[in-house]
């Protein structure tokens, strides 16, 4: 006579699996929920991007202080080619003190090169070289927005920005 084992016993019910994924889903409404008060998610929509990131993390409060190197947020005004009251997000490369040298070469940041200008950027903004060789200190008051990318449009062409412009700090997520 042969006998027929029995079939192996799964390992979780249909039940508990059930349960186990409504707490896990559970548990990241409640995460996104409580991380949702301080911090959203950005999203650069743009084909041509002024930073190498298209999805950032971003605070909800209003930065105390503006610090050179980090990146913001910032409402434009008064920007050519900048739709007032967009959201833009770049890096403050000065800040207030800070020396501020444009030429033909690029611009320069106390002595520290940062980029060239770009003919295809200058075309677009309709801005010469003449109109944007500069040597100037950042006021109090004023930061130096810059992006990395080749063809961004950004501070180097069209000047300083009200720190009052600036609403949150942006981390790159991707």
């Amino acid at each position: 006579m042969t006998t027929i084992a029995n079939p192996p016993k799964p390992r979780w019910s249909r039940a508990k699996a059930i349960n186990l994924t409504c707490l896990v889903a559970i548990a990241w409404i409640a995460l996104i929920e409580s991380v949702g008060a301080f911090v959203h998610l950005g999203y650069d929509p743009q084909v041509t991007r002024c930073l190498p990131w298209r999805v950032y993390a971003i605070n909800q409060q209003r930065p105390d202080v503006v610090e050179a190197g980090r990146i913001y947020v910032y409402r434009a005004r008064h920007i050519p080619l900048m739709r007032d009251g967009a959201s833009v997000i770049k890096y403050a490369a000065a800040v207030a003190g800070d020396r501020i040298h444009v030429d033909s070469k690029g611009i320069s940041i106390n002595g520290r090169y940062w980029g060239p200008l770009n003919p295809s950027v200058m075309e677009k903004g309709n801005v010469g070289v003449s109109d944007v060789t500069k040597d100037y200190t950042v006021p109090v008051g004023h930061v130096l927005m810059l992006g990395t990318e080749p063809r961004s449009w950004d501070g180097r062409y069209w000047g300083l920005l009200k720190t009052s412009q600036i609403f949150a700090k942006a981390r790159p997520l991707w």
